[in-house]
């Protein structure tokens, strides 16, 4: 389990979503798709925790869990101490204020309906706040400003603006009720790399600006590193490995961690690094297999790997594992 102190503002313990499969004439539930399976780990105050991994993997529906855009089936998410998954639905709408989401896609996540302004505006008409239109409608053009556009483009639609300004507005509606969390959901995915740097340099000077605490899930592991302190990887459904960023870069523990970083391209094209390649695809959520759910793509399985599960242990330093490497 993750090391959790005075400055943690979120701890998960424990946390499983599983959707069911139903088939037949009645679709009565025939199995599980164990999206996310026994997930624990913590976030401090004004850290910003990197998740990684294959797609598949369950890192989006991770984010989306923790703030019950997608209802937990069981464990616990505590926020500043107080559970989420057990707040009635209103109670949730209102600690919603304090946490948001970017999502993936600027290009879906805007409503093109609605002017830029209006879009901004929304969480707060819905939490009523600053009183008055002129003030609500003043707080939107600061927030403009405030990610890097001109206050006189709210009356704009979304599609008068490019895949980077989009997310721009994606990134000013998350901070318009001053949020202590935000969940990054693979935020430069879908926008061209030389765009990339501007929106991770704007997501890291409003860190500073507002104090804001990030959980970043990416595919990209030369971005994590770019912009995360920790970092998580998950396979599966699981966290395998959680580390600072340094020390997973430079001396990755779990076979799979070492896998994905040997598949990083290199800066200098003469240097050189042993490239590991995972046999097999990737074991679906709904069948995975016994015991280290890597273990059949993995290069160093033993014969317990296939039948037991390996603990979450800590290596010190703040490293975990889970891997029967280091519990023998």
């Amino acid at each position: 389990m993750d090391t959790v102190g005075p400055d943690t503002l979120l701890e998960v313990k424990g946390l499983k979503k599983y959707f069911p499969i139903r088939s037949g004439f009645f679709k009565k539930v025939t199995n599980h798709v164990k999206a996310v399976d026994d997930l624990s780990f913590s976030v401090a105050t004004g850290e910003t925790l990197g998740i990684v991994g294959e797609s598949g993997c369950g890192k989006s529906t991770t984010g989306r869990t923790i703030l019950r855009l997608i209802e937990p089936t069981a464990g616990e998410i505590l926020f500043q101490g107080e559970n989420l998954a057990r707040l009635t639905p209103h109670q949730m709408r209102m600690k919603r204020k304090d946490m948001q989401i970017i999502f993936q896609d600027p290009f879906a996540s805007l409503n093109p309906r609605m002017t830029v302004g209006e879009i901004i505006e929304e969480p707060l008409l819905i939490y009523n706040l600053y009183g008055s239109d002129k003030a609500r409608k003043e707080k939107v053009r600061e927030l403009l400003q405030v990610v890097g556009l001109k206050p006189e483009q709210a009356e704009r639609f979304p599609h008068e603006f490019s895949g980077g300004q989009r997310q721009r507005i994606g990134i000013a509606r998350a901070l318009s009720l001053h949020p202590k969390l935000i969940v990054a959901d693979e935020p430069v995915s879908a926008l061209d790399v030389s765009i990339q740097s501007q929106v991770l340099n704007l997501m890291r000077d409003l860190q500073k600006q507002f104090g804001l605490t990030y959980i970043f899930i990416s595919h990209n592991l030369s971005v994590v590193k770019h912009f995360c302190d920790r970092i998580g990887v998950m396979y599966l459904g699981r966290m395998v490995e959680l580390s600072p960023k340094h020390a997973l870069y430079q001396e990755p523990l779990h076979p799979y961690t070492r896998s994905l970083l040997s598949a990083v391209p290199l800066a200098k094209p003469k240097m050189k690094r042993e490239r590991i390649i995972l046999s097999g695809d990737v074991p679906s959520p709904a069948n995975p297999p016994s015991g280290c759910t890597f273990h059949t793509r993995c290069p160093d399985c033993m014969d317990v790997c296939k039948t037991e599960k390996p603990p979450f242990i800590a290596m010190g330093d703040g490293r975990y594992v889970a891997c029967h490497l280091y519990t023998k």
